[in-house]
């Protein structure tokens, strides 16, 4: 089975999501989790915030995991 790691800059939304998703705190938090990363964000500014930083993607990518945007910016 597999786990969907999720992270929202509106917590709120991810209630909306149904399965087998696992809530997490931080982009971080997501990337330790995750073998496989997937970004969806409609600027470069949202992408660089979510991404960079302490609590970002890059700090928490694993060594051998692949992070893929799909960012159309």
């Amino acid at each position: 089975m597999f786990y969907r790691n999720v992270y929202n800059r509106t917590a709120s939304k991810i209630s909306q999501l149904e399965g087998a998703v696992q809530a997490q705190a931080t982009a971080a938090e997501v990337a330790r989790h995750s073998s496989l990363v997937l970004s969806m964000l409609d600027t470069e500014a949202a992408f660089e915030a979510v991404a960079r930083g302490p609590d970002g993607l890059l700090a928490g990518l694993q060594p051998n995991s692949v992070l893929v945007s799909m960012s159309f910016f």
